[in-house]
């Protein structure tokens, strides 16, 4: 019986209200529930889509910068774009002379003076690279061509040593004849 009597009660105060609004009332109510409609039923989905649409472009922009930064990979590890990197590790034909004048300058800061040396150049090897063969006659104390010879491989990283053979005149000689035969390898051209 309570809950009658109060649903009696609402019904009676709610229809003395709607006698006592206007129509301007009871349009802007309308308005009210119209703009609310519409705000839940297109607004709200609108705004969860366009978030949606948002976090997948983030996605895809990621996806895209991962497949440039793999197809770049698969690129470089192709077997033609592997040769390519290591091709270009290489110093172009025209820095000979720059190497050599590094080799003879390490010799001399060794305290060792090269005699005449032999070079040739190989250039019917298949590729891009040519061999510069060296043959450098050297004499000095033991110690300093072999430090000569562990620093100018290490300045000079296109650079192979094929041979050395060392001599000494005498057993008590301080002083050691070698012969180094090394390669110097290049770019052709350039």
């Amino acid at each position: 019986m309570g809950i009658e009597m109060t649903l009696k009660r609402l019904k009676s105060e709610l229809t003395a209200w709607g006698r006592q609004l206007t129509w301007p009332w009871l349009a802007a109510f309308a308005l009210l529930a119209a703009c609310i409609g519409f705000y839940l039923s297109v607004v709200m989905p609108t705004r969860h889509l366009i978030g949606d649409l948002k976090t997948q472009f983030s996605t895809l922009q990621q996806d895209k910068e991962h497949l440039k930064e793999t197809s770049q990979g698969v690129a470089r590890s192709a077997p033609a774009g592997q040769l390519e990197s290591f091709y270009q590790g290489f110093p172009a034909e025209n820095t000979v002379p720059d190497a050599l004048e590094k080799m003879i300058k390490l010799a001399q800061t060794k305290g060792i003076n090269p005699k005449q040396a032999e070079y040739r150049i190989i250039r019917n090897n298949p590729g891009e690279l040519l061999s510069y063969q060296i043959t450098l006659p050297i004499k000095g104390p033991y110690p300093k061509i072999m430090a000569f010879v562990f620093e100018v491989l290490a300045n000079v990283p296109n650079l192979s040593l094929d041979n050395v053979s060392f001599q000494r005149q005498k057993i008590g000689d301080n002083v050691i004849e070698a012969t180094l035969k090394m390669t110097l390898y290049i770019k052709r051209g350039g």
